[in-house]
């Protein structure tokens, strides 16, 4: 039991650091992240918004994320 108490831990604080490696930290790199992504149409207008908000929006998640303005 106790192995997969373990076991689980180290699964979730593995997906939990992948996950935070790929929140973007300022407009210019969730714009970046979203075109390496492809098929998200509305990359520019994303940008668009955070550079007003400071606020990145997943285009397809709709994750919101506090980001820096640049």
């Amino acid at each position: 039991m106790n192995k997969i108490l373990i076991a689980a831990g180290i699964v979730l604080l593995t997906v939990s650091s992948a996950s935070a490696q790929r929140r973007p930290t300022s407009c210019t790199m969730g714009v970046q992240m979203c075109k390496e992504q492809g098929g998200a149409t509305n990359c520019d207008a994303g940008f668009a918004a955070c550079m007003k908000t400071g606020v990145w929006t997943g285009p397809r998640s709709g994750v919101k994320f506090p980001v820096q303005k640049r």
